[in-house]
């Protein structure tokens, strides 16, 4: 594995995971009502949206220092 690529590997990972389990949530209630799974769901992609942007601003950070 490319060094460095463990934190996009885990967003990748983590927007899957989270949108599986959004789509369980709309899958039990058919869309009608927001229930915990959605909003589990939606807090795991937006966690691996933050994981995604800190590795963007280390590569940039260290391609500032060179």
């Amino acid at each position: 594995m490319v060094e460095g690529a463990g934190p996009f590997a885990a967003s990748v990972l983590a927007y899957v995971l989270g949108l599986a389990v959004l789509l369980y949530g709309v899958y039990q209630t058919a869309g009608q009502s927001v229930n915990a799974a959605m909003a589990v769901g939606g807090l795991v992609v937006v966690a691996a949206t933050a994981v995604l942007a800190n590795a963007v601003i280390r590569i940039d950070e260290a391609v500032e220092r060179h």
